[in-house]
Order: structure tokens, then C-alpha cells, then sequence
């Protein structure tokens, strides 16, 4: 009787440590699950928040500036000659210019052009002036006309897509003929540098107008028309 209770009390304990492992693991598993979880929750709490980029405005793009890169401008223009401000000289042609340039370079509103310039002027003596004549009866008044041809360089200021301001120096082939007051002419043909500045205004994306004025020994200034493409 007595080793029937032992074998009972050694089986009971052999059965009872036999739950202990899988209860250990299924512990361990379930405590390991739950730091896992809550350092996974804990670090996405404690993560800084991204926030949203904001994309601001570092300008206008080059579409919406009336000169840029890869554009080509032509101007047409009539002007005040410079031989017209002699008292002695009247005008005849007034100061016809054709320009073209094409844009090397853009970079938020500046661009930088290169191209070529000219212009044709004519005038002619006076036979009288304030009552006074200035020629004999036999002389025939003479024509003198003067043009000028060269290259030239712009530097751009873009407002928008429609208005522009630029500066441009050129050099280039001057010819120039002036009569003196004593019926003498004066003859001048070399190189020549000029200075100018302007404005330009697009009515629509190819065709505008402009307005310019400075140093430059066929004229004084001109007004015309814009054209880009």
C-alpha cells in the first residue's frame, strides 16, 4: 500500500513538471511578443514627425520671362537721326534700324544675348534758314547719308512675360558725311562703338514694341516694332 501511494505521488509530479517547460516557453514568447510590441509602439511614438516639405516659389520659371535661352529677337525701327540736331541739315530718311539677337544664356530674370545691328539715315542742306540762304541760286543742295553695321552684345532685365528692359553695346562700321557751313564736306568711314538702352513691351507672346535711346552716331533714339520666336 504504502509503495502504491509513492508510485501515485512520484507519477502525479512527473506529470505536474512536465506542464512547467511549455508553460515557461509559451511565458516567454508571450512577455518577449509584448516588449517587442511595446518598443515598436514606443518608437513610433517617440519618432520625430516628418513634416511636410513646403515647396516655395524661387522665382518665375523661364516661360514666364518675355526673353530666355533659345529665343531669337528682331527689331525693326525708325529713329532721329544725329546729323539732324545741324541747323544747316534737314532730314530726308529718317534713321531706319534692323537688329537681331539671339539668347545664349537665362538665369532667373537676367539673360545675356548676342547678335547684329545696323541702320540707314539720309539727309540733305538747307537753301535757307531764318529767311538767310545758305546756298548760291546755281548750287543744288546734296544728299548725305550715313548707315551703320556691326555687332553687338545685350544684357536682359526680365519684368515678365511682356516687358523687358536691356542694354546693349555694339561695335561696328561707321560711314558719315557732313556738310559744313562752308560748303565743305566732311567725311568720316571706321570703327565705331555704340551704347544703348530700352524697353520692350509684347502685346502678344512674338510680337511687340520698343523704345530706345543712347549713343549712337547714326541716331538718337528709335521707336518700332518686336518680334521674337
Amino acid at each position: 500500500m504504502a509503495k502504491l501511494k509513492l508510485s501515485l505521488f512520484l507519477l502525479v509530479c512527473i506529470l505536474a513538471t512536465s506542464f512547467v517547460p511549455s508553460y515557461a516557453g509559451n511565458d516567454l514568447v508571450f512577455n518577449t511578443n509584448f516588449s517587442e510590441l511595446s518598443f515598436n509602439e514606443l518608437n513610433s511614438l517617440n519618432a520625430p514627425k516628418r513634416r511636410p516639405v513646403k515647396r516655395g516659389r524661387r522665382g518665375k520659371k523661364g516661360n514666364e520671362y518675355a526673353f530666355t535661352k533659345g529665343k531669337i529677337a528682331i527689331d525693326a525701327g525708325v529713329g532721329f537721326p544725329m546729323l539732324a540736331v545741324f541747323p544747316t541739315l534737314s532730314m530726308k530718311v529718317p534713321a531706319l534700324s534692323l537688329a537681331g539677337d539671339y539668347c545664349f544664356f537665362s538665369g532667373g530674370r537676367i539673360a545675356l544675348s548676342a547678335g547684329i545691328t545696323g541702320s540707314y539715315s539720309q539727309m540733305t542742306e538747307r537753301q535757307s534758314l531764318g529767311g538767310m540762304s545758305l546756298l548760291d541760286s546755281n548750287s543744288t543742295p546734296k544728299d548725305f547719308g550715313t548707315y551703320y553695321a556691326g555687332g553687338k552684345f545685350t544684357f536682359t532685365i526680365n519684368f515678365s512675360k511682356s516687358v523687358l528692359m536691356y542694354y546693349n553695346i555694339s561695335l561696328g562700321y561707321l560711314n558719315m558725311d557732313l556738310a559744313t557751313p562752308d560748303s565743305e564736306t566732311f567725311h568720316y568711314s571706321g570703327f565705331m562703338g555704340t551704347l544703348m538702352m530700352g524697353f520692350k513691351f509684347y502685346f502678344t507672346k512674338n510680337i511687340g514694341a520698343f523704345i530706345e535711346w543712347g549713343f549712337d552716331l547714326n541716331k538718337v533714339g528709335a521707336a518700332g516694332i518686336a518680334l521674337k520666336f
